[in-house]
């Protein structure tokens, strides 16, 4: 009997581990991206389409900006980070010339799931639990 209540006593204290998701920066239309013709567009056009960047360097011959959106999906236990599930970056960067000119422009995309996640468990996209606080932007 003290064995069996030991045994209880021990599964109380231990935690589940559960599929949590983080996502910062924003997402924006992919149905916009046409409008970007390098030489032509303007940053006040880019800045109607995409909203102000979320990042913006500014350099002696012009400035850069950056549009991003992470999706972060990581197990948790206890209120601990325990292995990163998946990764999904989005990154859209512009070049522009002094007189505010793209001149150069690039999107990327980068997607990773752990070796030891098995396809089921990064994907329970509707089980997914938000973190206290929600959505990070």
């Amino acid at each position: 009997m003290r064995c069996f209540i030991l045994l209880i006593f021990a599964f109380a204290f231990v935690g589940c581990e559960t599929l949590q998701r983080v996502d910062s920066g924003r997402q924006w239309d992919d149905s916009l991206l046409f409008i970007i013709e390098d030489g032509k567009t303007t940053a006040k056009d880019i800045a109607y389409s995409f909203g102000p960047p979320q990042k913006e360097i500014v350099g002696a011959t012009g400035r850069i900006w950056i549009y991003y959106k992470t999706t972060y999906k990581y197990f948790s236990q206890d209120g601990y980070l325990t292995r990163l599930a998946e990764n999904e970056e989005y990154s859209l960067t512009l070049w522009f010339n002094k007189d505010g000119i793209v001149t150069n422009h690039t999107l990327s995309y980068n997607h990773y799931i752990a070796p030891d996640t098995s396809e089921k468990e990064a994907f329970k996209n509707q089980q997914l639990e938000q973190p206290s606080g929600g959505s990070h932007q």
